[in-house]
């Protein structure tokens, strides 16, 4: 990582096409979608049971696994099983792979971040420290 830190899970960051604006429902389910996966990040593979999610996150089960099955659309590598003992969890790749994005792809980012408040979690503030690096020329 450009940060030199080392991580035991992968990270992931999901974009999900759409513009919130501050507030809005789509500014909950952005935010609500963003601490999901980081909960799911933070158990490193291990499955994690809707009930509990749900209460961590204040929504209903039947929430959360719509939450689960948009992300699972958008591409995120979620893992389900129903039944005893069943649960979701997020598929680790072990280390993290480098991801090069070009400029374009680094302003729809950034834009998606302020939409949704680059402060609105570390990780989201983050991300963007390191979105605006990439984009500070060198000498």
């Amino acid at each position: 990582m450009r940060d030199g830190t080392a991580h035991n899970c992968s990270t992931w960051l999901v974009v999900i096409g759409m513009a919130p604006t501050i507030g809005s429902r789509p500014d909950r389910w952005v935010g609500r979608r963003q601490t999901l996966i980081e909960r799911l990040h933070a158990a490193c593979g291990e499955r994690l049971r809707l009930g509990q999610l749900a209460r961590d996150l204040g929504v209903s089960e039947r929430t959360v696994a719509r939450d689960v099955e948009r992300l699972q659309l958008s591409g995120v590598p979620l893992d389900t099983r129903r039944g005893p003992g069943g649960g979701v969890s997020l598929r680790t790749a072990g280390a993290v792979i480098p991801v090069m994005f070009d400029l374009p792809e680094v302003a729809v980012l950034i834009s998606s971040l302020a939409e949704l408040g680059p402060t609105a979690g570390e990780s989201a503030a983050s991300a963007m420290r390191k979105l605006a690096d990439a984009l500070r020329p060198t000498r």
